[in-house]
């Protein structure tokens, strides 16, 4: 089953099970979220990453241009294990992952608290392939992270 299908089952299964009041504030957050503008600000393609070092899924410390000299990197910037469609797309990930053997993971950002930070803001659905150059030939930035 495709991830597409997979967020389209559990849609289907959060509307059976989930308050409506839940829901129209998951909509409303995300709806003013994407209002922001946000997305038209993160790093789009063509442009160059700049380096840096984050913590891997092991706690091991990852510099981007150490990672880039083994080939292309792909950074996923993970909402938290709270959210169920970017377990979902990790799982898909996983699946996927002989395939992705080419690429080298870099890191793994993990939100420490469930909403995000003290203004209740959630962050973008972002993924990223980096080039061996540090630039990005593909981005997917979206608001909408039910997508």
């Amino acid at each position: 089953m495709s991830l597409i299908e997979k967020i389209a089952e559990f849609e289907v299964e959060k509307q059976r099970y989930r308050e409506r009041d839940v829901l129209d504030m998951i909509d409303l957050t995300t709806t003013d979220l994407a209002a922001t503008g946000i997305a038209g600000r993160a790093l789009g393609i063509g442009t160059r990453v700049p380096d840096f070092a984050r913590s891997d899924h092991q706690g091991n410390t990852a510099r981007l241009s150490d990672v880039l000299t083994n080939g292309p990197g792909i950074i996923v910037f993970y909402r938290g294990i709270w959210c169920p469609y970017f377990n979902l797309e990790l799982c898909t990930y996983q699946n996927a992952l002989p395939r992705l053997r080419e690429f080298k993971p870099c890191t793994r950002n993990d939100l420490p608290r469930p909403i995000g930070d003290e203004s209740l803001s959630l962050p973008l659905s972002v993924t990223y392939l980096i080039g061996r150059d540090g630039v990005i030939p593909y981005a997917f930035v979206n608001a909408e992270y039910r997508v």
